[in-house]
């Protein structure tokens, strides 16, 4: 809008220094007599151009009039169609000024519904995490036990009883009773002179601790830790924060012997203190926001 009252300003400009011209014959404009340039010494001194000039114009000649009125005819004529030129111009501008409001309204809206969608995903994907952890909580996974050709579940969950009895002592592992497991079974790719790992789950989850706690003692031997092997069942997010831990713990330990640090779960423990890994922020932090990480893990970052 303000570019076309600009150009009607300049036409509005153009029209009324036209007018301002006047009529050759009531407004001739200087006396082309000669003779009275004569008396202004100064205008012949600053510019003799315009005496000469003046001194040949045509001064009441009814022809030049009416080539001046045409010539003006078709500057104005010529005004106008450039100005009709520029409005359908700027006609074409607004539209697609308003085009291109419309699509920068749509992507916005359209980015503000992706914005809602991802946070419900992050929060569907962390009841999901949530909930796999919960299934697995008292998940074991046993690797090393041989397997036979055609085994079946019974006979997979009949060797591990054996092995929790016999080797680890487990207490009541050789009774259902006492010690009830809810799924047994060998998963993975069968592959000719490999043992695949087996999945047991147990029903209470101090069962499972009684096993690990067995376990733990069980691998003081040097000759069985080659063979038969037990660890939990993490889930993926459980995982990559134990794998970043673990390489931390190595190393504190390796340059601080005898330090009191552990990893349980996905808390690194040092020195009676909690610690976890955020992804988010790539770094150890203490699971109490108000305590500060200890320079003996940031050094190790």
């Amino acid at each position: 809008m303000r570019d076309e009252n600009f150009l009607l300003e300049i036409a509005g400009f153009v029209v009324c220094l036209l007018l301002l011209c006047g009529d050759i014959e009531s407004n001739p404009g200087p006396n082309p007599n000669p003779s009275s340039t004569q008396g202004s010494p100064l205008l012949v001194k600053t510019n003799p151009r315009v005496t000469r000039g003046q001194s040949t114009l045509p001064f009441g000649d009814s022809r030049s009039e009416k080539s001046s009125d045409i010539d003006i005819a078709k500057s104005l004529v010529n005004i106008t169609q450039a100005l009709g030129e520029i409005m359908s111009q700027l006609d074409m501008f607004k539209s697609e000024l308003v085009d291109i409001k419309i699509e920068l309204q749509t992507m916005i809206e359209v980015k503000e519904n992706l914005s809602v969608i991802q946070k419900e995903n992050n929060v569907l994907k962390e009841k999901l995490e949530k909930l796999e952890e919960n299934v697995k909580v008292k998940n074991l996974i046993v690797f090393g036990m041989i397997e036979a050709e055609r085994e079946t579940a019974t006979e997979t969950e009949a060797r591990v009883r054996a092995f929790l009895a016999d080797k680890l002592g487990v207490e009541g592992a050789d009774c259902e009773d006492k010690l009830p497991i809810d799924r047994c079974f060998r998963f993975g790719r069968k592959v000719p002179d490999k043992c695949r790992p087996i999945l047991v789950t147990v029903l209470l989850q101090k069962h499972k601790t009684a096993i690990l706690n067995a376990f733990k003692t069980f691998r003081q031997n040097s000759e069985s830790r080659k063979t038969e092997y037990i660890k939990e069942d993490f889930s993926e997010r459980v995982r990559n924060i134990r794998s970043k831990l673990g390489a931390i713990l190595f190393k504190v330990k390796s340059a601080h012997p005898g330090e009191l640090i552990a990893l349980k779960y996905d808390k690194l423990i040092y020195r009676g203190q909690a610690y976890t890994y955020n992804s988010k922020l790539d770094c150890v932090v203490a699971c109490d926001g108000d305590k500060d990480v200890p320079n003996a893990i940031k050094l190790t970052q």
